[in-house]
């Protein structure tokens, strides 16, 4: 073969014409086929057309409120990009192809993108979704004690108008203009509480899972009989706990015996009795 655009060869074995041609335009192309009794020749007329095809993914997803990107890409080179049906809040170059900005409404979008250059036009439908705004609960469990101050802020990436809260256990109460959940829980079990945040045009939700505990408590009791010190820990029947003393407030020195926190287990301290004041502290594991 004879004249072939560029990008495409022959293979003289098979006749296969391949390749990717990179030029536009109308050849004449002169193709032959030999054997033992001759040569036959004829003329192949290849018109090549390079209009775009485009590539980047059928499907993108985005978030209320937050910053959004997309680039349209083609096999061929483009001259002039489009987008119909754009989400509010988003735009699209037509010279670089890249679709971006910050979406306002959460929904779903079948658009239409569409890649042009001398030889023609290149379509494609892009489905977006653009997911609701989420709170920032991190983690998205608490844990919490009975008698024991708790407190737990929610967060939102843009400032919000109101918070809410709800199915909030026994202690707890809920300010709606700080977002903080907060008092001091009085009966153990697990909750899960719905939060909310809204702004002037959006709502995110998510739940917050709160473990309530028991607060360890360590009873002391003097051993007369004995003359040691017994050492209980009131607490969840496996929890683990250290003991450790201090003398005198400058450092403090761990039991060597773990104690788990049911009512009836007690830690005998023996070497209590030889010091005239002896402080201790209990650390859940």
């Amino acid at each position: 073969a004879t004249n072939l655009p560029a990008g495409l060869s022959v293979n003289t074995a098979t006749g296969e014409i391949s390749g990717k041609p990179t030029t536009s335009g109308t050849n004449n192309i002169t193709i032959s086929a030999t054997n033992a009794f001759g040569t036959g020749n004829q003329t192949l007329t290849l018109f090549i057309n390079l209009n775009p095809t485009i590539t980047s993914p059928t499907t993108a997803t985005a978030t209320v409120g937050q910053p959004f990107r997309y680039a349209i890409t083609t096999d061929n080179a483009t001259t002039l990009f489009a987008a119909t049906d754009l989400p509010t809040g988003l735009t699209l170059n037509p010279d670089t192809g890249v679709i971006s900005g910050t979406p306002t409404t959460a929904a779903t979008t079948i658009l239409t993108i569409s890649a042009t250059n001398a030889d023609g036009t290149g379509t494609q439908s892009l489905n977006l979704t653009v997911n609701p705004i989420q709170l920032s609960v991190n983690p998205a469990a608490a844990l919490a004690a009975v008698g024991q101050p708790f407190r737990y802020a929610i967060t939102f990436i843009s400032a919000p108008a109101r918070f809410t809260a709800s199915a909030l256990p026994a202690g707890l109460s809920f300010d709606s203009i700080t977002g903080v959940v907060s008092g001091t829980p009085t009966t153990l079990g697990i909750s899960t509480i719905t939060l909310s945040a809204t702004d002037a045009t959006r709502t995110g939700t998510q739940t917050l899972t709160l473990t309530i505990n028991y607060a360890p408590m360590m009873l002391i009791n003097y051993d007369v009989t004995r003359n040691v010190f017994e050492l209980m820990i009131l607490d969840e029947a496996a929890q683990e706990h250290t003991i450790e003393y201090t003398d005198n407030f400058q450092s403090w020195t761990a039991l060597p015996t773990k104690v788990i926190g049911i009512m009836d287990l007690t830690l005998i301290d023996p070497q209590a009795t030889n010091k005239t004041h002896r402080f201790y502290r209990v650390i859940k594991q």
